[in-house]
């Protein structure tokens, strides 16, 4: 079995580092979330040829939709959605 990891890289006080960190605190204080987004995840990782790219995208809808919850603003969803599509 190949195992591939990959490592993101963030700057200080990026629109990036605000969203993984409001994502994270998001789906801690919302438990139902945690489960719809890891259900995602299994389902996503069951398909054996998708790639990392395929796999980022597919996920971009449920992340944009935590991220609306903790209260990012249209233009900053926008720009999320577009980085990851």
């Amino acid at each position: 079995m190949f195992i591939e990891n990959h490592l993101y890289v963030c700057m200080a006080d990026s629109l990036a580092l605000r969203n993984h960190l409001l994502f994270k605190s998001t789906l801690i204080n919302w438990k139902g979330l945690v489960t719809k987004y890891s259900e995602l995840k299994l389902a996503l990782t069951g398909n054996q040829g998708i790639t990392i790219q395929e796999y980022t995208k597919k996920k971009t809808d449920c992340i944009i939709s935590v991220l609306f919850i903790a209260g990012l603003e249209e233009p900053e969803l926008i720009e999320i959605k577009n980085a990851n599509i």
